[in-house]
């Protein structure tokens, strides 16, 4: 019961969770990492519609998914880098947007 009592303790002070938006710690880390990891597949089709509004339906439909590709691969790497090395600083977001559902605004 004490080594029980003891890993919550342990548990609760290291990982303290607050409530603040921007809070960059390793946990956030480890949680963008892995949400960019398993959703990294849906940059093609996001990058298809990107290009489709900016470029015109030819270049959404050749370009798009080079394109969607190439940023599903640097999404999948970087998640398993944040992934691997999550309690090492920097906490920042490498990509942005930070996860792949963010609303990135006026470009």
């Amino acid at each position: 019961m004490r080594r029980f009592i003891l890993l919550f303790l342990i548990i609760g002070i290291i990982f303290p969770l607050t409530g603040f938006s921007q809070n960059y710690n390793f946990l956030r880390k480890l949680v963008r990492g892995v949400a960019n990891v398993s959703l990294a597949s849906f940059e093609i089709p996001r990058q298809m519609i990107k290009v489709t509004q900016k470029e015109g339906d030819l270049a959404g439909i050749f370009w798009g998914p080079l394109k969607g590709i190439t940023y599903m691969l640097g999404r999948t790497l970087l998640g398993v880098y944040e992934t691997g090395f999550f309690l090492l600083p920097p906490y920042t977001p490498l990509v942005e947007p930070e996860f792949i559902f963010e609303f990135e605004g006026e470009e």
